[in-house]
């Protein structure tokens, strides 16, 4: 890449403010990208990155501040860089028509930016090759799986040659797989296509692969810089404990320790023994069609265990999920949760199990309060003990934000107010799909908080996915689920030294110019 000092830089920010009624989104942030890097916008939910990517892709309009797209003043002319930047807002596949097919997606999004009919063709052709989509090509978009629909929003938002390719948050809830595909498509477009990116993202091993990352908290930059240049002289740590380290000291931490201890010491839920299976799977099965998402698995597990379900978009976790739950009739097989049989008992199941979606089931338009109390009436009359609603928002650190809406609490509130909502009736067993997808560090640390207090304290059964590699750690057991078929179950100890034995010791390489290792590695 050239030196900075023979370039313009290809997005200049200077003083941007934006405030929503009494919130500041924004509060003077600075910064500057240059022709060709990666740069990498790192922050809390509500930190004020998405507000930031908005105005420099002229979707939103600032209080004051400055920003110029190679040379072209957003503020003043955001028509002038309609045709530089390609924007790709927060959301699984949200910029996608569910009811066209990848290739007519790519056509609709070809017309809007008035590309030549052939040239799109062309572009389509080699966008779907490199996002490995080619084949996909006459399937419906809301069938995708959401890796699969993010690369397709990519190639919509790559469809026009951009010159500035700004990226909200892309890898959310997406699988390893898929990020690591999304991210080879990135550097190839830097290297030989010269785009310059500019990405929020919520993964700080994404984050060390940008060429220059901003800190952003409460809407002002903490930290700046090359991502290998911030860890401190001599320091082994990583960018994720440099990030909770710098946010334990700026924001306010909501100290849960104090109140779950206290909480403990409620007599909430009868003891259970802790050999007692309380999910049991025996053969399930599902299909649609001629595709079969659930492949005759089987898997037993224990009170107040923490169960990690593993595997890429499409492999079938959420599926097995809402079987389990009641929502949807199994093929074949059976399950019992609780000790009720989940197709011939699902009214009295309701009672026992608490699911929190993958998409939120909270109402947006109600206060905080106001989703618990209607999630309680839902679930009704308990036969034992249950939280009151300060006791519940105290649990997952709401304490305070009883009155505030729904729809204007950051996503990592969001997610634990869903989590309240699944648990009013202190279930035996909590689903949890995806709880932690698109939270930062600090609050996905927060809510392993909760989840170690619901299994030790309470005994509370928990199956859970994720796709955080890190998080499987604290599960007491993991089954990894791919294409339908479960293909490894036993504790992380256990499944390291089958993979060991199986495959070789893993070798991971640390360096600074990712990129180029990566090219070096596939040759």
């Amino acid at each position: 890449m050239e030196s900075k000092s023979n370039l313009s830089p290809a997005i200049q920010v200077s003083g941007l403010r934006k405030k929503y009624r009494a919130t500041i989104a924004v509060e003077g942030i600075d910064i500057e990208v240059f022709p060709g890097q990666i740069f990498g916008l790192v922050g809390p939910d509500g930190s004020g990155k998405s507000t930031t990517l908005k105005i420099i892709s002229g979707v939103l309009t600032p209080d004051s501040g400055t920003c110029l797209v190679h040379g072209n003043d957003v503020l003043k002319d955001p028509e002038s860089v309609r045709d530089l930047i390609g924007f790709m807002p927060q959301g699984l596949g949200l910029i996608l028509s569910d009811k066209l097919t990848v290739l007519q997606n790519l056509t609709f999004f070809a017309d809007i930016f008035n590309v030549d009919r052939e040239i799109a063709k062309e572009r389509s052709e080699f966008l779907l090759k490199v996002t490995s989509l080619s084949d996909f090509k006459g399937r419906l978009a809301g069938n995708l799986s959401g890796g699969m629909q993010q690369k397709l929003a990519l190639c919509c938002t790559l469809i026009h040659y951009p010159k500035v390719l700004v990226l909200d948050e892309p890898t959310t809830g997406v699988d390893p797989i898929s990020r690591r595909d999304i991210w080879t498509v990135l550097n190839d477009l830097v290297v030989h296509e010269n785009i310059t990116i500019l990405i929020a993202t919520s993964y700080l091993d994404e984050a060390e692969r940008c060429h220059q990352i901003a800190m952003v908290h409460n809407g002002k930059v903490l930290l700046r810089g090359d991502p290998i240049d911030l860890l401190p002289q001599g320091e082994t740590q990583e960018l994720t404990q440099l990030f909770v380290s710098e946010l334990k000291g700026e924001s306010e931490h909501h100290h849960l320790q104090a109140d779950l201890s206290r909480l403990a010491q409620k007599d909430l839920r009868p003891a259970k023994k802790q050999d007692e299976s309380v999910i049991r799977v025996v053969d399930l099965t599902k299909k649609f069609g001629n595709f079969t998402a659930v492949d005759r698995i089987n898997f037993d597990i224990k009170s107040g265990e923490i169960f990690g379900f593993l595997g890429p978009n499409g492999a079938g976790k959420t599926t097995t999920i809402k079987i389990l739950c009641g929502i949807m009739k199994p093929t074949a097989g059976e399950g019992f949760v609780a000790g009720y049989h989940i197709e011939h008992q699902r009214r009295l199941l309701k009672n026992r199990i608490g699911y929190m979606s993958q998409k939120f089931s909270l109402y947006r338009d109600l206060k905080v309060s106001e989703n618990l109390t209607l999630y309680r009436s839902i679930y009704g009359q308990q036969d034992h003990s249950v939280l009151d609603v300060s006791d519940l928002l105290d649990m997952v650190g709401l304490g305070g934000f009883e009155t505030r809406m729904t729809n204007d609490l950051p996503v990592g509130l969001q997610q634990r107010l869903a989590l309240a909502c699944a648990m009013v009736h202190l279930p035996d067993v909590l689903f949890l799909d995806e709880p932690t997808s698109g939270v930062d560090p600090l609050a996905r640390e927060r809510f392993w908080e909760i989840v170690r207090f619901l299994s030790r304290e309470l005994g509370i059964t928990l199956l859970l996915t994720t796709h955080y590699m890190d998080e499987a750690e604290f599960c007491d057991r993991l089954a990894m689920i791919d294409m339908g078929k479960l293909v490894a179950i036993g504790t992380l100890d256990e499944l390291k030294t089958k993979t060991e034995k199986e495959k070789g010791s893993l070798i991971e390489i640390v360096c600074s110019k990712y990129m180029q290792a990566r090219d070096i590695l596939e040759k």
